[in-house]
């Protein structure tokens, strides 16, 4: 299912997988065996969805504790680290012109894996027998291997990622 592809497959799935290996949990375990510390903060409380799995009881400490991001990046500053990135996958199709050209400039394998992951996408919408158009990543509409990147001063997320990703 599309709208879920992105959190589902890319997130959730992995992370109960590890989860589970980690904490040898057999198949079949409908006991609550993990909690799950979630670090979204209050600003982001929109995106606090419960657990999947019955054996795992999700907590958000920054919520919690009423913390936003900004309190985050102000944690941070205080102690002389570096102001840490938002977190996105490197395929978002929310990311601003900034963004793409951030990841194109520093982050190169990144930005190749996303434009090869945009092909992949747009060559199996064509296959499909149910696709009614195809998909890119950047708002364009073009290849973001073919796009020359503008200084766009959009925020970046301006349309937060809310866990259900329509890649």
């Amino acid at each position: 299912m599309m709208p879920r592809m992105c959190t589902m497959d890319f997130k959730i799935k992995p992370v109960i997988r590890a989860i589970r290996n980690l904490c040898h949990i057999p198949r079949g375990h409908k006991g609550v065996r993990v909690i799950q510390w979630i670090g979204i903060s209050i600003d982001e409380a929109l995106r606090m969805k419960p657990s999947q799995v019955p054996w795992i009881v999700n907590r958000w400490p920054l919520i919690e504790k009423k913390i936003s991001r900004r309190d985050c990046i102000q944690y941070w500053e205080e102690r002389g680290f570096p102001k840490p990135p938002k977190s996105a996958c490197y395929f978002c199709p929310y990311h601003n012109d900034l963004e793409w050209k951030r990841l194109k400039k520093d982050e190169p394998e990144e930005f190749r894996k996303a434009a090869d992951f945009e092909k992949r996408v747009q060559e199996a919408a064509l296959k499909s027998e149910v696709s009614t158009g195809v998909p890119f990543l950047h708002k364009s509409l073009v290849p973001l291997s073919e796009i020359q990147f503008t200084d766009d001063k959009t925020p970046l997320f301006t349309n937060e990622c809310q866990g259900m990703c329509g890649v």
